[in-house]
């Protein structure tokens, strides 16, 4: 269950309130931007252009590839709620994201300490996290060498 929208509104505002976004209008002003934009389309990404018409006053004719103002603020705006829930929040029952790659504020649950059943979340048996991606990485960089080694030879 995702909280509501009110949950969404107390949460943000208790955000807005912390000294840890009180020094930044900029950042205030978008996370307000995507929290309306989160409840009145749940789900749905803000567009960037959007976000940089309404939240910094650009013009109509913003260029993304030349102008990363919104790249920019998002992501100061990821570190300063995963700062605000490491320090001033760390108790709040509602966590605010914004994920890489997408300009969504995502709202849930912080997982209680203590289950309704009495068992802690870290006593439950979980099966092992898959590989990480970075495997796959040198995998394809294996790859590519060998081709690149057999192309060597070929024109050899």
């Amino acid at each position: 269950m995702s909280p509501s929208a009110g949950e969404i509104r107390e949460q943000v505002n208790r955000v807005l309130e912390s000294t840890t976004l009180g020094g930044s209008e900029a950042l205030r002003h978008l996370l307000l931007y995507l929290a309306d934009h989160t409840v009145l389309y749940p789900g749905q990404p803000a567009r960037e252009k959007e976000i940089a018409l309404g939240v910094f006053g650009r013009p109509a004719d913003f260029d993304a590839r030349t102008d990363s103002v919104v790249r920019v603020h998002a992501g100061r705006l990821r570190s300063k709620l995963a700062e605000y829930y490491v320090k001033e929040g760390a108790a709040d029952r509602v966590i605010l994201e914004v994920p890489k790659g997408a300009y969504l504020l995502v709202p849930y649950y912080r997982e209680p300490a203590v289950r309704e059943d009495g068992v802690a979340p870290a006593q439950v048996d979980t099966p092992p996290a898959p590989p990480g991606k970075s495997w796959v990485f040198f995998a394809k960089l294996a790859a590519g060498a060998v081709l690149l080694v057999a192309a060597a030879a070929v024109v050899y």
